[in-house]
């Protein structure tokens, strides 16, 4: 039988990297300062801060509750759902009024093919044009930020201190 233990006491250092779970793990020299400990990983070569106040960072192997894990999930999906829909509501945006430079500086370009030494007609048609490469580049940032969003790992959102804090879990 697990029982939990009081994580309000002095914190445990970490015997195992929270990246690669590998067990040869070395504090690094002079690392102490505001509360933090740096240690390397010999096996991926992660180096990584432990707080020393904070139960959360002690990741070896400790255990998350499932209450607070599912809650933690719910909000996740529910923040990841929310981005998405401001992400996809301002690609259509900018994919709509990209739409509507492109015609212009379609037509744009018609006009000065009739008339290519107008200089008026030219920096129109330039203006146009660095509308649309503007409006382009910004449409392939948001659909890559969208595809960023929905395909980073869920339960942390790429970021280890983003996960709700362990409970030690000992066999008596």
């Amino acid at each position: 039988m697990a029982i939990v233990s009081d994580v309000s006491t002095a914190p445990r250092l970490p015997t195992r990297c929270p990246g690669c779970k590998g067990a040869v793990i070395q504090r690094m020299a002079g690392s102490s300062h505001g509360g933090f400990i740096w240690f390397h990983c010999f096996f991926c070569n992660h180096p990584w801060k432990f707080r020393l106040d904070d139960a959360r960072a002690n990741l070896n192997g400790d255990a998350i509750t499932d209450d607070a894990l599912k809650e933690h999930l719910h909000r996740k999906t529910v923040l990841r759902e929310l981005e998405s829909g401001k992400l996809q509501r301002r690609i259509d945006s900018v994919a709509g009024a990209l739409g509507k430079v492109q015609a212009e500086e379609e037509r744009l370009w018609k006009i000065l093919k009739q008339d290519e030494d107008n200089l008026r007609k030219s920096r129109a048609w330039s203006v146009a044009y660095n509308k649309m490469k503007n409006l382009t580049k910004e449409v392939e940032d948001l659909i890559a930020e969208l595809q960023h969003l929905t395909s980073e790992e869920l339960v942390t959102g790429g970021r280890l201190e983003d996960l709700p804090p362990i409970v030690s879990r000992k066999k008596k």
